[in-house]
């Protein structure tokens, strides 16, 4: 039982360490929980990191029927414009 006396803030953390020690300390699933998150950040720095480290390349699709003609043509009349360029 809490002394009327005692602080509030005080009843709420004899409460929580209560909580704590009740749900337990440092068991295999906190264990295997960390290790995992851990070595999920190393699997998935490269695909974040592709996002800063690739340059942007001027791409458009190859179009078989119109090879013959010189990459300028080719963009002109295979990439539509766009409303900006009307």
């Amino acid at each position: 039982m809490v002394d009327e006396t005692t602080p509030r803030t005080h009843q709420k953390a004899v409460e929580f360490d209560e909580l704590l020690s009740a749900a337990g300390d440092c068991g295999m699933y906190q264990l295997m929980t960390f290790l995992l998150i851990g070595v999920m950040q190393f699997v998935a720095i490269d695909a974040f990191a592709i996002n800063f480290i690739a340059g942007s390349m001027d791409h458009w699709c190859f179009v078989h029927q119109l090879q013959n003609l010189s990459d300028v043509r080719q963009r002109q009349i295979a990439i539509p414009p766009d409303d900006a360029s009307r």
